[in-house]
């Protein structure tokens, strides 16, 4: 017969150390940190509604998928909807943090598209800029945006080749 440790009753759960909570949250870290490790080579795509519309096989575009949930409230369409349905990779529906919003929304601003822009591609730029910074960091981005650079010289014939101007030909 098994023997219970001291004051353990049967049916009930044994106690977990404190040690033993520690190493089981850092296996989990563990895990997680090696789940973004083997994601980092994947190709990753963050979906935007016009993308899925398309009806384009979605599985072409990249290994690994994430959108947010306005992004499937766009999609209407009958075909899109089933295409999502049947995809052979996992679509990841995420919220977006809101500092990753707040970053792009600045940016946008500095740039001038802000006025153009959803509050959905507002979201879907930031749930990218978000996966960015999980998986890559944010060292290689641009804080702010570059100044528009300004032609240096006068197009030659070579760069108009095959464009009509307004008189046509």
């Amino acid at each position: 017969a098994m023997a219970l440790p001291a004051g353990a009753k049967w049916g009930q759960k044994p106690a977990i150390s404190a040690a033993d909570r520690e190493l089981e949250a850092a296996r989990q870290e563990a895990a997680a940190e090696s789940a973004d490790a083997a994601k980092k080579n994947l190709r990753k795509v963050v979906l935007d509604s016009g993308a899925i519309i398309k009806g384009r096989r979605l599985e072409s575009l990249g290994d690994a998928f994430w959108t947010i949930k306005e992004v499937l409230a766009e999609v209407k369409d009958e075909n899109a909807r089933m295409q999502l349905e049947t995809m052979a990779t996992e679509l990841v529906v995420r919220e977006v943090d809101p500092s990753a919003l707040a970053f792009v929304t600045s940016f946008s601003k500095l740039t001038g598209d802000y006025p153009r822009l959803s509050a959905v591609d507002l979201k879907v730029m930031a749930l990218t800029y978000q996966l960015e910074r999980q998986f890559s960091g944010t060292e290689h981005l641009n804080k702010r945006p570059r100044p528009a650079k300004q032609p240096t010289a006068a197009p030659n014939e070579k760069d108009l080749e095959g464009f009509e101007g307004e008189g046509g030909e």
